[in-house]
């Protein structure tokens, strides 16, 4: 009854009831002397997923090896749950290869039997945000033609609007953006019909992301504002780090545009900072700039002179970013949707500004640069 308990408070978004509600189930398991039962492995699992968007990433993973321990008589099949938490802490620490294996167990598991949607929904959420970070949209475009059906207007529950986000985030991995933000004014709607406040904090972050990556700023800032305003409530840290680099660039500018209270002001500095801190699985910039960035590095005591002489246009740091990113010409000019003429002059341009002959040196600038904004 505990244990439901603390899933309710989640669900509300009172993270930290949830959490007390978690310690009188330890403290209840302690006294009656209840450690041999396999019921503890959900305590383990829920505490974990608990602590990991609290970012407590150490004592999450410790929490969801020790539900695994506990049903080992139980068999594999029941360990996907710890798994997926398990998966979404290697991504957070970076570690490519362990959150491979991890989902590639996940997907072996949902091939081989049936598990409950909300379980479903959990682990294809996670699975999605691999396949971002490795850019691996053919398994993006495999997993929509075979996802669970979904209907936005009726998802008066958290596994419920899980499962249509994640048509809403497939969407947006894929450039999709229309079609990503139907689903999620939908969902927001119920979300706030049925005062579900996690899924309304989690719809608020995804709206966020999605407005920025569509240049839609003020609809943007007003979703991220929103969604700052209700973390004072549900405690939320790991939804909104999953956006990843581009987070740094949205909270910059709300800070700077946007009166906030010194409650919030604090929750986007620690924001701007966990995520500054976050390891990429690749190790280019992924960072969009815009002025709030730009004049972040500007204003920096270390950075070169040439950067405060021969200031680069908007275009041209975002050009420079993508270069460092790996992107060919053809491939920048098709990602800011202008000519490859357009391309070659805007590189003309920052390398005579910047005294650049090849383009291995721009590589070197950007990585200098950048990575004092990005955290790595």
């Amino acid at each position: 009854a505990l244990c439901q308990q603390s899933e309710i408070a989640v669900a509300q978004g009172y993270l930290q009831k949830a959490y007390n509600f978690q310690e009188k189930a330890f403290q209840y398991v302690e006294e009656n002397a209840l450690e041999h039962l396999p019921i503890l492995e959900f305590l383990y699992r829920i505490r974990a997923q608990l602590l990991f968007e609290w970012h407590h990433l150490e004592t999450a993973e410790t929490c969801a090896l020790k539900g695994i321990e506990i049903l080992e008589a139980q068999g594999e099949r029941w360990y996907i749950q710890n798994y997926v938490v398990l998966a979404k802490i290697a991504q957070a620490h970076g570690r490519q290869n362990l959150c491979a294996e991890y989902i590639q167990k996940i997907q072996k598991m949902l091939s081989a039997g049936e598990y409950h949607i909300d379980w479903v929904a959990n682990a294809h959420a996670t699975m999605l945000h691999y396949w971002d970070a490795v850019r691996d949209q053919e398994a993006i475009q495999r997993w929509l033609t075979a996802a669970p059906p979904f209907d936005a207007s009726t998802a008066t529950n958290h596994f419920h609007q899980c499962n249509a986000r994640n048509y809403a985030r497939a969407y947006t991995f894929l450039g999709q953006y229309d079609q990503a933000l139907e689903i999620l004014n939908a969902l927001q709607h119920v979300a706030e019909q049925y005062q579900l406040q996690m899924d309304m904090n989690r719809n608020l972050i995804h709206l966020a992301r999605l407005y920025w990556l569509m240049e839609n700023r003020e609809p943007a800032l007003d979703a991220l504002h929103g969604a700052l305003k209700l973390a004072s409530t549900t405690g939320a840290v790991a939804s909104f780090l999953r956006i990843g680099k581009m987070l740094i660039n949205l909270l910059k500018a709300l800070m700077a545009e946007r009166e906030l209270s010194d409650m919030e002001m604090q929750r986007a500095e620690r924001l701007v900072q966990l995520s500054q801190q976050q390891r990429d699985f690749s190790r280019a910039i992924r960072i969009t700039l815009d002025e709030a960035i730009i004049q972040d590095i500007i204003d920096r005591p270390d950075v070169p002179e040439l950067i405060r002489t021969s200031p680069l246009t908007r275009r041209e740091w975002q050009v420079l970013s993508l270069i460092h990113a790996g992107l060919s010409n053809d491939q920048i000019a098709e990602h800011l949707k202008v000519a490859p003429t357009t391309i070659k002059t805007h590189i003309r341009s920052l390398y005579q500004k910047q005294n650049i002959t090849h383009r291995s040196e721009a590589i070197a600038l950007a990585k200098e640069l950048l990575s004092k904004i990005q955290g790595d």
